[in-house]
Order: structure tokens, then sequence, then C-alpha cells
């Protein structure tokens, strides 16, 4: 392990490994500036950059932006009040307070510093900790792998209330269904493939990851766009000398909450599920409830910018540990690293760290350089947090679908993945709008052929010695991860029980949350969706799985039938108890994006994909212009310059740097 450490460290001379940390820490921290964008939807749309990099780079570029994103969110939190990730949540209880008072230049280099500090605390766990991890592993068999596999989809779709564990479950079992399409690993039949060749590969996972994170989060763009008017943001003027000062007083009067904070983050991290949301809560949560006035928190106190800023900074390296060890993402995030390391032929585990060594330990080491050069680059652009605001929807939107055309055409130069991409984006954006996250869904397209696999290999071991039960059920690691999913359903639903007694007392106490909590009933939205879920399991089983062979179906066949009972588990609790109200869905808009990327696609092949992807940026950031109730013609010079400038990189990007052959046309 020493060796492989130095040999890592050794890397760190290569200034060509140095100059991509800076430049995708800077381009992390641009992405997690600017509201709506996430570190998700950042990581995803930059997985396609990747490719022609080496394993190393390439990783390296991926965890440098998640590491900028989860920072670059505290600049909206404290200038504009709006968290540019849900990692930043805490951050704005003090931070916009202390900009109101004329410290928001404080409270971002608070946040910087203490960002980069968790972030060191992180990196330090995951040299030390991963390796010993990997260890444990070697004792793993099929049995346990299957369970594992199943503990990462029930953990990451049980965050948050017990309605959300339903419905977790629901994208789970979805992404699941995603990854059973093509041809079964065991027979070689087609399953699910609708007649369609384009299928009998399966759903590739970078359209899927696009699709579900980026496409789909434009479509909520434009609905934030058309509710929401323009924000007052707040200026955060440089003072002399204020950095050396702030610093030294991180050190002497800080340093106990950033250590404490770093490594509750780290904790956290770990756990699959948590991620820089719960960290940085959590810590500011603990930080106040010790502190000796915690009346003077939320109002401007800078301590509650340090706390959860060194927490969520430090779940991105906590949130690795599982995902190199196991294969199980410690946060949505960490999903898409997966994928990255997958297109890398990197497998996680145990060979990560052996047969693959020199790869893991390099990127290990640059990432803990990279949290040291995220508060040289955060000190940097800081100047500048102001102006990274004022960048109008209608240059983001149409750029960040470009993106999405050219991310998800990248990876086999195959329109068919753009069409997935784009049918997924719709379907992750009306998973949105019922109260689903997708996240799961992405977990489920990762970890469903890994469980099938595992699942259909330690049935053939069960049936050639003691039998299916004995075998997945009374192994001691089997019944250590059963226990624990247990106990994390369990807790889930007790959480639950609170929530609901919660919800009981505001009904004395507000007729008005009476009225809006009486959303319930057979005929309610959550009720018709679990009605239809188990409607779909019957036909498929009946139309779909009935044909298969045992092996080709058998896994399928357990997937749906969980599948139909979530489904029933969500009419009862609809019924029952409570039904979320579907939140507005601008119809038009929405279906003015899709049909409009999806002419694209088809156009691109007679007009060429450069042109074919000018017209709809065009279209898009009109409609935007449009939307937020401006005249479009007004701004069209703009926006025309502001295209070709925008293909002129994608060119550059795509054409020049990644050799991506496309259709030419009149333009391209």
């Amino acid at each position: 392990m020493l060796e492989h450490l130095l040999y890592g460290f050794s890397h760190l001379a290569d200034l060509s490994l140095i100059l991509l940390i800076l430049v995708s820490i800077a381009g992390g921290i641009v992405i997690g500036a600017l509201p709506g964008f996430s570190p998700t939807m950042g990581v995803a749309l930059l997985v396609p950059f990747t490719f022609t990099m080496t394993p190393v780079e390439g990783l390296t570029v991926l965890a440098g932006v998640y590491t900028g994103a989860v920072y670059g969110g505290s600049i909206s939190a404290i200038l504009l009040n709006i968290p540019g990730a849900p990692a930043n949540i805490a951050t704005l209880f003090d931070g916009y307070p202390m900009a109101q008072k004329g410290e928001g230049r404080r409270a971002l280099l608070a946040s910087a510093m203490a960002s980069a500090h968790g972030g060191v605390i992180s990196a330090i766990a995951l040299l030390i900790f991963a390796p010993l991890l990997a260890v444990f592993a070697l004792k793993f068999g099929a049995a346990e792998k299957f369970w594992v596999a199943v503990f990462g989809l029930v953990i990451i779709a049980s965050l948050g209330t017990g309605k959300e564990l339903i419905k977790g479950l629901i994208s789970g079992g979805f992404g699941v269904w995603l990854g059973i399409i093509g041809i079964s690993p065991t027979t070689g039949e087609p399953r699910f493939t609708f007649g369609i060749m384009d299928l009998w590969g399966g759903i590739n996972l970078i359209p899927a990851l696009v699709g579900f994170f980026a496409f789909s989060q434009v479509l909520i763009y434009f609905e934030n766009v058309m509710r929401e008017g323009e924000k007052q943001i707040i200026q955060a003027p440089k003072h002399k000398g204020d950095i050396f000062s702030l610093y030294k007083e991180m050190w002497t009067k800080f340093k106990g909450i950033q250590l404490f904070a770093g490594v509750l983050g780290t904790i956290l991290g770990i756990v699959p599920g948590a991620g820089g949301q719960v960290g940085g809560i959590v810590a500011y949560d603990q930080v106040k409830r010790y502190s000796k006035n915690p009346e003077e928190y939320g109002k401007g106190k800078v301590e509650g910018v340090i706390a959860p800023e060194a927490a969520n900074n430090a779940t991105v390296g906590g949130s690795l540990i599982p995902l190199f060890t196991l294969g199980i993402p410690g946060s949505p995030t960490a999903a898409v690293l997966l994928g990255g390391l997958l297109i890398h032929g990197l497998w996680p585990g145990p060979l990560l760290f052996s047969i693959n060594a020199e790869i893991t330990y390099t990127f290990m080491a640059a990432f803990l350089l990279a949290q040291v050069a995220l508060l040289v680059v955060a000190v940097a652009i800081l100047n500048y947090a102001s102006h990274l605001l004022k960048v109008k929807e209608f240059y983001l939107g149409p750029t960040v679908i470009a993106l999405c055309l050219f991310g998800s055409f990248a990876v086999n130069s195959n329109f068919f993945d753009v069409y997935v991409m784009v049918a997924l984006g719709i379907v992750g954006y009306f998973l949105l709008k019922l109260g689903i996250s997708p996240a799961p869904a992405v977990l489920g397209l990762i970890l469903g052929p890994i469980a099938e696999e595992n699942f259909l290999l330690g049935y053939r071991i069960a049936m050639a010695r003691d039998g299916i039960f004995d075998y997945f059920f009374t192994r001691p690691i089997s019944i250590g991860v059963i226990l624990v999913i247990v106990a994390v359903i369990a807790s889930t639903i007790w959480l639950e029980r609170k929530r609901m007694i919660k919800e009981a007392a505001e009904k004395k106490k507000n007729p008005q949350a009476a009225e809006d909590l009486k959303y319930k009933g057979i005929f309610s939205t959550d009720a018709i969706l679990g009605m239809v879920i188990i409607a779909l399991c019957i036909i498929v089983w009946r139309v779909y799985l009935d044909p298969l062979s045992h092996e080709a179906s058998m896994f399928p066949t357990v997937v749906f039938l969980i599948i139909a009972l979530v489904g029933a588990f969500q009419v009862f609790y609809a019924t029952m108890f409570h039904s979320d109200r579907v939140k507005w869905i601008p119809w038009r808009i929405v279906a003015e994006i899709s049909i409009a990327t999806s002419l694209a696609v088809v156009l691109a092949k007679t007009i060429g994909f450069y042109t074919a992807t000018f017209i709809l940026m065009m279209f898009v950031g009109a409609r935007m212009i449009a939307v937020s109730g401006n005249n479009p013609i007004k701004y069209l010079p703009k926006l025309i310059i502001f295209g070709i400038g925008a293909i002129a990189v994608l060119y550059l990007a795509f054409g020049v740097f990644l050799y991506l052959p496309t259709p030419r046309g009149m333009l391209f």
C-alpha cells in the first residue's frame, strides 16, 4: 500500500494533470454557482469528454468538477439566497444574512476555506480507509455481492420520509428494468427489445445519465424562468488583507468546527444516499446545538457558513469510499462517477486496488491535491463571483441542450442513443413532477445487471450445494447486509410515523395546513400511479416474461413482483394517509422542447449535426426569452452571435479534440 501511495504521489509532478485539476475545479465552481445547475448534472455532461483521456485524467476531471460544483453552490446561496445545489441549503441560513450585512466576501472566503479543509479531511480518509475496506470486500461471494447491490438500491431510495421510500423504490425498480433490457446474460434471449435491434445491446449508461440529470433539468429550468423574476445580486467587494486575516482566524478560532464538520461529513458521505445535503444540514444543526449562543445563528454568523461547507465538501471524498470498494455510490453524483469508472474498463472492488492499483492510488493522490487547489482557484474566482450569476438564461438553456445532444451521440456515434437520452429526459422530468427522484433509477440501471449476474451465479452454486435459502440467507456477511437493509427500511418507516404525528398536530393548529393534507384517496394521483404500476407488472408478466426460459425470466420475474408489491403499498399509502399534489406542468413548453430536440436529431442526418444543433439552440434561446417576458426579436443578434460561438467551441471540443465523426450538411 505504501509503495502504491508513493507511486501515486510521484505522478503529481505531471504538469498536464495539475492543469486538468485546476481547469476542472474552475469549471465545477462555475457550474455549481449557476442556479439550476447541479454537480450531478455537470459531471454527467462532462463524462463524454473523458473518452479520449487516460483513466486517471478522466476520473480526476470528473472528481474535480464534483468538488468544485459542491463548493460553487455556496456562491449563489450567499449572494442570491438560492442554493446552487442541495448540498448548499444550510449555507444560505447564515451566508445570505452575512451578505445583507455587507460581509458577503467574508462569507465567500470562509466557505472556500472550509470547503478545502473539509475536502482534505475526506481525501485523507479515502487514502486510508478505502484500501482497508477493499481487503474486507475480498470475502464477498456471489450472494454477498447480490445483497450489497440490493442494499445500494434500498438505501438510496430511502432518503427522507416513508412515502419517498416507496417512490424511491419505484424509481429504482424502473432503473432495474432499464438494466434488464437487451440480451439475457445466461441464455442470449432478447428481453424487452420490442423488435428494435438497437435495444439488443441494452440501454447505454451515458445517454441515460445525460437524459435523467441534464435534459430533464433543462425542462425544470424553463419552469423556473417562467415563474421567477430576476433576482437581486448582492455585491461582495474586495478588502485589503482580508484573505490572510480570515485564514489565520480559521486556524485559531474555528479549527475545531472545521475538524468536527469534516469528520462528520466524511462519515455521512460513506453512508450511501446521505450526500452533501444531509451532511451540510446535520453539521449546521450540531454546531448550532452545542454553541454558547445558538440564537445568533440564522442572523449572519460565520460559523453557520463554515460548518455546512466543511461537511458538504467532506462528503465528496466519503462518497468515493463505498464507490471504489463495493461499487455502491455514496451520492447521485458518485453514481455518475461510477459510470466514469465503467467506461474506462475499471470495476469497483478489490481488483481496483490490486490490478489497477497504479490508476487508483494516482487518482486518490490527485484528489487530495484537488482539495488544496480548490482553495487557490476559489479565491481567484471570488472577485468575479457576482458576474457568474449574471449569465442570462437564454444562453445557459441552449448550451445545456447542445451538450446533451453531443454528449449522448459521442458514446457510440449513434443517433439511437440521442433518442434514448431525450426519452429518458422526458421520463425523468415527469418523475420529478410526481415527486420521484431519478437518482435511484440510475442506480438501478447500474446495479440491476450486477444484481442479476450475482443472483444467477449464486443460484447455480446454491442448487449444486446447500440450497437457495442456505446460500443467500445464512452466510454471515449476507446476514449482516440483510439486517442493515431491514434496519434502513424500519428506521425510515419510524421517521415517517413521526412525520405523520407532526402533520396531525399541524391539522389542529392550522386549518390551511389541514386542507392541504386532505389530498388523499383512491383517485389521488399517487394512488392512480400505484394502480398503473400494478397493471403494467401484470401485463409484463403475462406478455413478455411468460414466453421466456426459466433462467432468462427468473430475475425479471422477481423484480416485477417486488415492483407490483411496491405499487400496492403506494396505493395503500396514498389512499389511507397522504398523496402529493402533482406540481404545475407547462405542457406546451415541455412538448415544444422535446419535439424540437427530436426533430433536430432527425434533420441532423440531412442538414448536418452542427447545423441542426445551431437551429435548435436558436429556437430554445428564443423560447426562453419569450417565457421570461421579453421580446425575442430584440435579443436575436446577440443570440445568433452566441450560437455561432457555441457551435465553434463544440466543433473544437468534439470534432477536433474528441475526433467525433458527425453527419455533414449545409454548414458542417
